[in-house]
């Protein structure tokens, strides 16, 4: 548990990467194998920051924690396919895909710089995990 969040982080990488690379690709057969990784990625990343909350907080207040997360996930990404379909009018697929999973890298950048303040504010957590 200790080393979720560190795999968050190579999780958001590896699916932004994958994806960035799928954009800069001109080969059919590429592109297909790129998306396996990049569907680990983005799978696994989602799965590991649900486990991240929910173990993170307190019990009454998991439900709030799960509703606002379940918001950002499937509420904004709507939102997110508005504003890539208006880029897609003035730029190619490609150029759109490879700019928004640019700005994907952006917060998971910040995190990893984080990761050393977060794993120790989490410790009491880990350790009262560990008990049980």
């Amino acid at each position: 548990m200790r080393k979720l969040p560190n795999a968050i982080f190579t999780l958001v990488l590896l699916h932004s990467i994958c994806m960035i690379i799928f954009g800069l690709s001109t080969n059919h057969y590429f592109s297909l194998v790129m998306m396996v990784p990049a569907g680990f990625g983005l799978v696994s990343s989602l799965i590991a920051t649900n486990i991240y909350l929910q173990s993170a907080v307190r019990s009454d207040m998991r439900g709030r924690v799960a509703s606002l997360y379940s918001i950002g996930i499937y509420g904004l990404g709507p939102l997110g396919a508005f504003f890539a379909g208006i880029m897609t009018e003035h730029f190619s697929p490609q150029i759109t895909v490879v700019v928004w999973c640019s700005i994907m890298i952006i917060p998971a950048i910040v995190f990893g710089f984080r990761l050393k303040r977060v794993n120790k504010e989490l410790e009491p957590v880990w350790q009262e995990f560990e008990k049980h």
